[in-house]
């Protein structure tokens, strides 16, 4: 990740944040939706993927999630099943290198 994405990420998730706890919470829901059609029906492609590639989109993610107070997180997502969508969505993409590869 470039400085400059790393610049303008931060000021992403600060927008969001600053927009209040209902906006976040459609907002980490939406990117949740995005990993999931990711890995489905959207097959590995990063155009589906709000945050436009999974580095951005995930760490996007977790910012949000940690920016909501403990006590009103949602209990639909949390660290482990962030986590879990990275390591799923990067196999697909190592996967599809491997393919465009042999």
């Amino acid at each position: 990740m470039t400085t400059n994405n790393r610049k303008k990420n931060a000021e992403i998730t600060k927008d969001i944040v600053s927009s209040g706890i209902n906006y976040s919470f459609m907002m980490i829901d939406r990117m949740e939706q995005d990993c999931k059609y990711f890995l489905g029906y959207g097959n590995g492609n990063k155009k589906y993927l709000w945050g436009c590639n999974v580095e951005d989109h995930i760490k996007i993610m977790r910012e949000i999630y940690e920016s909501i107070p403990k006590t009103e997180r949602p209990e639909w997502i949390n660290k482990k099943r962030i986590k879990d969508y990275e390591y799923k969505m990067k196999k697909i993409l190592k996967e599809k290198r491997k393919l465009i590869a042999e």
